[in-house]
């Protein structure tokens, strides 16, 4: 899609992923976590997407799976 080949959209992405690795860092950053984190940064904006990727680690205990 042309909305990710941005260069904002790329480094709110990039934010977004090392904000949440840094905050969780028992978690790290996991391989195919970019890919929910697009959808949510598309739909919601950078803030929305990181508190979003926050509620549904939580929510539904995807920490126990990672």
């Amino acid at each position: 899609m042309e909305y990710f080949q941005r260069q904002d959209i790329k480094d709110s992405l990039t934010r977004i992923l090392a904000t949440y690795s840094n905050y969780e860092a028992s978690i790290g950053y996991v391989q195919g976590m970019n890919f929910v984190v697009a959808i949510l940064l598309y739909h919601a904006g950078e803030v929305g997407a990181y508190f979003l990727l926050d509620q549904l680690m939580e929510k539904y205990d995807l920490k126990q799976v990672m």
